[in-house]
């Protein structure tokens, strides 16, 4: 994902960028190939690998991810899902699942 400011997205690079992101994921998913969600999630160690933690203030983002730091991509034939490549991403202090994750 591109992570550009509004005023960013709004020049012509930008608008240049997000085109050509739009049509290689336009591309991608014709493959069956999809990127994994990630933001505001529960890390799920089947698709995502938590690679850092900060503290947290909300507690409602306790536990979640609040930066991608890699875009992750499966791969969907029907009923079945291979990972291609986990989300790289940051979470708000430990759960339950990264303690599992990182034993």
């Amino acid at each position: 994902m591109l992570n550009l400011s509004d005023e960013q997205k709004e020049s012509t690079m930008g608008k240049g960028l997000v085109m050509m992101q739009e049509g290689f994921y336009k591309v991608l998913g014709e493959m069956g190939i999809e990127p994994i969600a990630s933001m505001g999630l529960e890390p799920n160690p089947q698709f995502h690998e938590p690679v850092s933690m900060q503290p947290v203030n909300d507690e409602a983002l306790k536990g979640k991810i609040v930066q991608e730091f890699e875009q992750g991509f499966v791969y969907k034939e029907g009923e079945e899902v291979i990972v291609l490549n986990p989300a790289k991403s940051c979470c708000r202090e430990a759960s339950l699942v990264l303690r599992f994750v990182f034993r």
